[in-house]
């Protein structure tokens, strides 16, 4: 069962002790750590799940911060704390720039306008690429439970 978004991302990235090109083109390690954004200087492999969990949550907090600092715009006292954890997994999958963009998302959930949301998570090339993890998140905004 999931119960955070550590859980729920190293289900959604999968552990790989070995540097690997991730589907967004970028040489990734561990739990998504992408090395092209953040390089890791005398790390040796293969990784341990504690290192890639130690950079799962240094990854988590500078991709959340960044984007925050992005979006100052953004009155994060009336986003639900639903949102804010499918902000939080989309913000590690995209990167704060990429996440940026979903600026009519960003807007409906200032509404809490649910269905719009969902509307545009789904009109993305996030959402073609990514389905499954997609759904998941969709589902987990519907149910109001991690997934």
């Amino acid at each position: 069962m999931i119960n955070n978004i550590f859980e729920q991302l190293k289900r959604d990235e999968g552990f790989r002790a070995n540097p690997y090109i991730c589907p967004g083109g970028a040489l990734s390690v561990g739990y998504g750590h992408n090395l092209e954004a953040c390089a890791l200087e005398g790390e040796t492999y293969p990784m341990t799940v504690e290192r890639a969990t130690e950079l799962l949550t240094q990854d988590l907090s500078r991709n959340w911060t960044a984007f925050m600092l992005n979006n100052k715009h953004i009155d994060w006292a009336k986003i639900k704390d639903c949102y804010i954890r499918v902000l939080k997994n989309m913000s590690f999958q995209l990167g704060p720039a990429g996440l940026s963009k979903f600026k009519n998302m960003l807007a409906a959930m200032q509404r809490d306008d649910l269905e719009a949301v969902i509307k545009h998570m789904k009109d993305s090339l996030w959402y073609k690429q990514t389905t499954n993890r997609a759904e998941r998140l969709i589902k987990q905004l519907r149910e109001g439970a991690w997934q």
